[in-house]
């Protein structure tokens, strides 16, 4: 049986916010939630109970929003995982599976370790791809949009725009909803220099995964704020965009994360650009906005495979499989 591999990867994107004032960038970036740490929540792993402890003190569950969110290092540990930390990507890396994989990682200390494997993996020479040069930001080209469904099975084609409507709901930050039109323009790959030319720390070589650069079409149409939360009564434009999630292949292999932001063209330098000239643009409740926009998306992917690029719904009323929205890369 073939393994799988789970690869949680959280991008870098904290760039994307610079020179831009705190709330902005808390509205663009991070959401702020209330969240509560249970500790009376205990973790069993094949009837064993986990310490969700380290050298900081105690783990405890959080809870939010009915969902229970516990230490992926614990758990990953107790079934069989390795956990590593890439400080050159910011990324929390689990792997599972056979031991043939290549899990030269560097670790949480900031060391890095290479093991040989029993069976090396075929590498393929990473192509040289040049920094891209930052387009001016223009409102997206029109696309043909989709019939495809953007399941598993019915993915959105490579250049084909789907529409959405998508709704978010949080007792701090209020309700919203917007539809979105996301269209995969152009796919190329970019090699590890190519991404250590944008400004970024040279990532590691991985055998089992590349990178690629996504050039796509964003389109917000009727962003609207709701209702107020019990701390906000308005949000930022800047906030109303997809929740992008990462890629997986067809027989179950998943990579969660992307860099949209930290260098010339992206997704989210763009997005500011066009915030900027709006001036921040806030909603109060009842209010409509829409705004378009062009960029990349830096997007590692594995080698030698079908690999689907993931938007998330935040519609919290789906269950958690129906919320991904499928797209070819090729």
């Amino acid at each position: 049986m073939k393994s799988k591999k789970l690869l949680v990867v959280f991008s870098v994107i904290a760039l994307l916010a610079v020179g831009v004032s705190t709330g902005v960038y808390a509205a663009g970036v991070a959401k702020k939630i209330s969240a509560y740490q249970n500790p009376g929540i205990k973790v069993v792993v094949d009837g064993n109970t986990l310490n969700l402890s380290n050298h900081t003190g105690s783990l405890d569950p959080i809870v939010y929003n009915g969902n229970s969110y516990v230490p992926a290092k614990a758990v990953a540990e107790a079934m069989g995982g390795a956990v590593t930390w890439d400080p050159a990507s910011s990324s929390v890396i689990i792997t599972t599976g056979a031991a043939s994989q290549d899990n030269s990682f560097p670790t949480d200390n900031g060391s890095s370790t290479t093991p040989t494997p029993a069976t090396p993996a075929p590498t393929t020479p990473a192509p040289t791809t040049p920094a891209p040069i930052k387009p001016t930001p223009t409102a997206p080209t029109p696309s043909q949009s989709s019939n495809n469904k953007g399941t598993k099975n019915d993915p959105i084609g490579l250049g084909a725009s789907f529409t959405y409507t998508d709704t978010y709901s949080e007792p701090t930050l209020g309700n919203s909803s917007a539809q979105y039109t996301f269209t995969i323009k152009k796919v190329e790959p970019i090699s590890l220099e190519g991404i250590e030319a944008l400004g970024f720390r040279k990532p590691e070589k991985n055998a089992q995964t590349e990178h690629v650069m996504l050039t796509v079409d964003l389109a917000v149409k009727n962003a609207t704020y709701l209702k107020k939360g019990t701390e906000y009564d308005y949000t930022h434009l800047v906030s109303m965009s997809p929740g992008f999630w990462g890629v997986k292949t067809p027989d179950g292999n998943s990579i969660i994360g992307w860099t949209a932001g930290g260098f010339d063209g992206s997704l989210s330098r763009n997005t500011l650009d066009i915030m900027e000239e709006l001036d921040y643009p806030k909603l109060k409740v009842g209010e409509s906005k829409s705004y378009n926009v062009s960029g990349k998306i830096i997007l590692p992917i594995f080698k030698n495979d079908e690999n689907y690029f993931i938007l998330q719904r935040e519609d919290s009323t789906l269950e958690y499989e129906d919320r991904f929205i499928y797209f070819k890369l090729k």
